[in-house]
């Protein structure tokens, strides 16, 4: 495996890299903050196909943001963008200290098998470079297997929008926080 830097020019091929999320429950937030499960619908999304390139060029700032891919014999079979330091990416939240993960993905095939912490851990190591304090992660309800993910990786849930996404009312923003630096260390 190889892991490869990318620049603006290649979003149209990073986003090929295959994206879905499946399943038959989502995470419903309890007053507590634990997450219960409730059965739905089976359903799966292309999630690559959703996305439109020409937008992230039109949020994203290029100097702060890092395009990361990881490839196995010419295949991309991972990848991640993180952004810091963009006043357009709406979770910063004015908050130049935050970064953000704007995009995890990993190809079906390679699942299951540490290229998403991989992913997770570049995402923050170029976060701390850029001497931001966390990075924030926006997942929904209905991607129990990425919260669980991000859970297991040190994210706690900082707040819930259920009225995020105007095409999809029934799907609740989650949105969490990594912190980078305990006990104020840099």
């Amino acid at each position: 495996m190889i892991i490869k830097f990318l620049s603006f020019e290649d979003l149209e091929l990073y986003q090929k890299i295959p994206m879905f999320k499946s399943g038959s429950y989502i995470y419903v937030l309890n007053p507590d903050q634990s997450f219960d499960v409730k059965n739905v619908e089976p359903f799966s999304i292309d999630l690559a196909s959703e996305e439109k390139v020409s937008d992230w060029i039109e949020i994203l700032n290029e100097d702060s943001t890092s395009i990361m891919v990881i490839e196995d014999n010419d295949l991309w079979i991972g990848g991640c963008i993180t952004v810091t330091h963009s006043p357009k990416v709406n979770m910063l939240r004015n908050n130049m200290e935050n970064a953000v993960l704007w995009d995890i993905r990993v190809h079906p095939q390679y699942q299951k098998l540490g290229i998403g912490s991989i992913l997770l851990e570049s995402s923050i190591q170029f976060a701390k470079k850029k001497e931001c304090k966390h990075l924030i992660i926006e997942t929904q309800d209905n991607n129990p297997t990425a919260i669980d993910f991000y859970v297991k990786h040190g994210a706690y849930l900082i707040d819930v929008n259920p009225n995020a996404y105007h095409d999809q009312p029934n799907e609740t923003q989650y949105i969490f926080q990594i912190d980078l630096y305990k006990g104020g260390k840099i």
